[in-house]
């Protein structure tokens, strides 16, 4: 085998070792109803009877009374919702240097999100659901962020602080939207906030 032949060969089996690699960083955000957000990074080892719990935003997909299957809590709430953002990424080799891609998931948690029953109005249901919808949005520019940047050798600690910051602008974005809508007892402001989401979501690209 000749030089050439030789280089493509190793060329290919670098590129095969690499592909067959996976390398998984998830994290992982909860949003409490109307309670403080907790952050904070996970390995996610999920068995395959929990992936029943979770519903994956989608468009056509609209949130149910029924999805909230967990323990109400006996607080002065009338639900919770909880949501989890998290990211995963693998690696190539691509024309001599490293390349990453990054895959974003938004996701529902049916066995932790609960509701009382006599408070189950289709006006507090529509609240929830924008909760839902904003989470998409951030996520949407969690997956633009993480793919359209440039890495270097500290591409772990880069991921992190991208996904810091888009959290914790989605964090705001979910404490405003309470504050300014009253918890959906300000119908115009309730209004409001569903025709700007709805428009950012039409704007902002969404993720495979």
């Amino acid at each position: 085998m000749n030089n050439s032949g030789l280089l493509a060969l190793l060329r290919f089996l670098v590129k095969l070792i690499f592909s067959i690699i996976t390398a998984v960083m998830v994290c992982h955000f909860e949003l409490m109803k109307k309670l403080p957000l907790v952050l904070f990074p996970l390995i996610l080892l999920m068995p395959v009877k929990a992936l029943g719990q979770y519903i994956r935003w989608t468009a056509n997909r609209r949130l149910s009374w029924a999805d909230y299957t967990g323990p109400a809590e006996h607080n002065q709430y009338a639900a919770r919702t909880n949501l989890y953002v998290n990211y995963t990424y693998h690696w190539h080799f691509s024309f001599h240097i490293f390349a990453y891609t990054f895959n974003v998931n938004n996701r529902f948690n049916k066995a932790t999100s609960w509701s009382l029953k006599n408070k189950q109005t289709p006006a507090l249901l529509k609240h929830e659901q924008l909760h839902f919808d904003i989470s998409e949005l951030y996520a949407r520019r969690l997956y633009i962020a993480l793919n359209e940047k440039t890495y270097s050798a500290d591409y772990k600690m880069e991921t992190a602080q991208i996904f810091s910051r888009i959290i914790g602008a989605l964090n705001a974005a979910q404490d405003k939207y309470d504050t300014e809508t009253q918890h959906f007892f300000s119908t115009k402001k309730q209004r409001e906030w569903e025709a700007d989401i709805a428009r950012q979501l039409r704007e902002t690209p969404p993720y495979p």
